[in-house]
């Protein structure tokens, strides 16, 4: 992941890829498919969640990262501006995901397909950008389990 905090461009990056997007997800979507560590299942059990199907009530829902908690106080960026544990992202709920890309099989040599995963996607890749407009963060990212 790369962030980019402070960004003045953000509304510009949302409009640009808003056209290029194979889905478009807001951070307070329930029905977000995100990829957790097993140290963060690990760490706190409530974190584990399991899913069933990628197809959610007319919608597909392509796997995103869980983007966990990190400390950016030291360049004066508040954590509360980006995560937060009432979504299913991580993020908090001013932010937008764009999946930019999302493949299902086996793209890391040794990786164990996962549990949690639904049928099918139990290995792949997605990747795309977050963009959190009121704050000009943006979060480039790609995950691959």
């Amino acid at each position: 992941m790369y962030y980019d905090f402070n960004n003045k461009k953000s509304t510009s990056i949302d409009s640009l890829f808003s056209s290029k997007a194979k889905a478009v997800y807001n951070a307070i979507d329930t029905n977000i498919i995100s990829v957790r560590t097993k140290l963060l299942i690990w760490d706190d059990p409530t974190m584990e969640m399991f899913y069933n199907n990628i197809f959610i009530n007319g919608r597909y829902y392509y796997p995103v990262p869980y983007f966990e908690k990190d400390d950016y106080s030291s360049i004066g960026i508040k954590s509360e501006d980006i995560y937060s544990s009432k979504t299913p992202c991580g993020l908090t709920k001013d932010f937008t995901i764009y999946v930019l890309d999302s493949k299902r099989g086996n793209y890391w040599k040794g990786l164990k397909p996962s549990e949690h995963m639904p049928k099918d996607w139990k290995n792949g890749f997605s990747k795309g950008v977050c963009v959190n407009n009121k704050k000009g963060i943006v979060i480039y990212w790609f995950v691959i389990w």
